[in-house]
């Protein structure tokens, strides 16, 4: 997996790599990423700081518990196929399934850390008598969750799902009113064509992501509850012209993040960006769907699938000492997927030629006074390291570190470098990338890939 901005325009005597290739991780600077090695997609984040892991494909599933300390324990036993969870203010754990009973619930009764003791793990008394089928026409069909939320605040459980019709998909919200106590009930919220993604709540609206039937694009619609028990919603376009819609975040400057696909041709994953109302008119004021692309999945149909945020202090954005996470999940890397988390900003530029007998300039930019290196490599296979991320070169070949540097008030330094008398290395691949350090964390910079010329 590459992580990089590859340089597109020729200068004389300067050969490049191939463009950016469907496996090509591209974020924007003073974010990170990585490879997720949680053990499983990030289901959500709980109250307690923990993070609740979705174990297995698309078959047999179990949730765990990964704790502060990064132990992974076992939280439910195996049930038919996970679809979506929220926790309640009273601590219960509410499941959606696929299979004949469609919502669950998980407790922790004698506080041991799971549910896996006798009465922990048993079907939600609420009558579901009254949802519509999960395939139009079937008097049969069963309602299938897909994803809920507890409105903040409340124990008020808000489930979408659809009924999975091949060309006119029908997405359902349907509310459970008081969802702990005894005797709840459910009611159909809101319904709309499609079919259903995520559900988030903010700021007091319930956000919904519907993939469009076909030939419809996808969207993101904005339900503004009409405040009495039984009122439907208020509902208006948040964003739509999307290519895929699916699971949704927000962060607490209303900035929505949306998984889904990028290219509903090739289903090329990415990660759209929502930018935040600021002009109040119940739409998003700017719509990126490159805010992540280049997620690369073989089996087909590729796309992003859990997303959850964790945010920390500041905000999640560029800028040492935020500690955001973003955790993006998909249906091909069952061991996780992929982590984006706040970083130092850093950038690479090359100016010159790189070529034999020639010269070139690598400066590295980031914030003012903070440290940097840069790497010139001839080994462009990509490389993980732990705690810091995904980057593009490698050390198996000859390569070059440069000393640390202090990129003054300007927040940039440049280094001077001649290429001479390396004629064997005329049309080899080499690779350069730089690096930030600032308040003990390291930024990635872009990663630009030539091949030497003569």
């Amino acid at each position: 997996m590459r992580l990089a901005h590859l340089i597109t325009a020729f200068c004389p005597f300067l050969l490049l790599a191939p463009a950016v290739s469907a496996d090509e991780v591209v974020v924007p600077d003073g974010l990170n990423i990585e490879t997720a090695t949680t053990g499983g997609q990030v289901v959500a984040r709980l109250s307690s700081g923990d993070l609740l892991i979705k174990g297995g494909g698309f078959g047999p599933n179990v949730l765990r518990i990964r704790h502060a300390g990064n132990g992974l324990t076992t939280y439910t036993p195996v049930f038919d196929s996970f679809s979506g969870t929220a926790q309640a203010p009273n601590g219960d754990l509410f499941v959606g399934n696929f299979g004949p009973t469609v919502l669950w619930i998980a407790r922790d009764g004698n506080t041991d850390g799971d549910a896996l003791d006798g009465g922990e793990w048993f079907p939600a008394p609420i009558s579901l008598a009254v949802l519509p089928p999960v395939s139009k026409g079937d008097p049969n069909g069963q309602f299938a969750p897909y994803d809920m939320e507890f409105a903040p605040g409340t124990d008020d459980l808000y489930i979408a799902g659809s009924n999975f019709s091949a060309f006119d998909g029908i997405t359902w919200v349907v509310r459970i009113l008081d969802a702990t106590e005894p005797g709840a009930t459910a009611e159909v919220y809101h319904s709309t064509s499609g079919f259903t993604g995520g559900i988030a709540f903010h700021d007091g609206a319930l956000y919904l992501g519907v993939f469009g039937a076909f030939p419809d694009p996808s969207r993101v619609e904005k339900l503004v509850d009409g405040g009495a028990d039984g009122a439907g919603p208020t509902v208006h376009v948040y964003a739509t012209g999307l290519s895929g819609a699916n699971h949704l975040a927000f962060a607490a400057d209303g900035t929505g993040f949306l998984s889904g696909t990028s290219d509903p041709g090739d289903f090329s994953a990415t990660v759209t960006r929502l930018a935040p109302d600021g002009d109040a008119d119940d739409a998003a004021d700017a719509v990126d769907e490159s805010f992540l692309t280049g997620i690369d999945f073989t089996a087909g149909f590729d796309f992003t699938g859990l997303l959850v945020l964790d945010e920390g202090l500041g905000g999640f954005g560029p800028g040492a000492g935020r500690n955001s996470r973003l955790y993006v999940g998909n249906s091909e890397i069952l061991e996780g997927g992929y982590t984006v988390r706040t970083a130092p900003p850093a950038s690479t530029e090359v100016t010159g030629t790189v070529a034999n007998n020639d010269s070139f300039d690598v400066t590295v930019a980031g914030a003012p006074f903070a440290l940097s290196l840069h790497v010139l490599t001839l080994d462009q296979t990509p490389s993980t390291l732990p705690g810091i991320g995904d980057i593009c070169v490698g050390f198996g070949g000859p390569h070059v570190v440069t000393p640390l540097v202090s990129l003054g008030g300007a927040g940039e330094a440049t280094t001077s470098y001649g290429l001479h008398g390396v004629g064997a290395l005329v049309g080899v691949g080499m690779t350069i990338q730089g690096f930030t350090f600032e308040a003990g964390e390291i930024g990635i910079g872009n990663a630009l890939n030539f091949v030497i010329g003569g």
